[in-house]
């Protein structure tokens, strides 16, 4: 397996957010689908998810050491 960072897999730069890994994740999967590739496996292909699920992994990670008080709640008002 390569050992290559998933911000590099990408083609994102390091410390690059969800929102754009995300856009790149899209991208390089739909171009290197096995069904646009005529049904061929696709390392390359593997190699991305690999990559995605790596940077999900991290930003539950984030999620979760991120203090309660840094949620949007948006319009959601407490009532005591």
């Amino acid at each position: 397996m390569d050992s290559k960072p998933f911000e590099e897999v990408l083609g994102c730069r390091k410390g690059a957010s969800i929102q754009e890994l995300r856009l790149a994740y899209l991208s390089l999967a739909k171009r290197l689908h096995p069904d646009k590739n005529h049904g061929k496996e696709s390392e390359a292909f593997l190699l991305v998810e690999r990559a995605w699920s790596a940077a999900l992994k991290r930003e539950e990670e984030l999620a979760r050491q991120r203090p309660a008080q840094e949620y949007d709640l948006g319009d959601l008002v407490l009532q005591e």
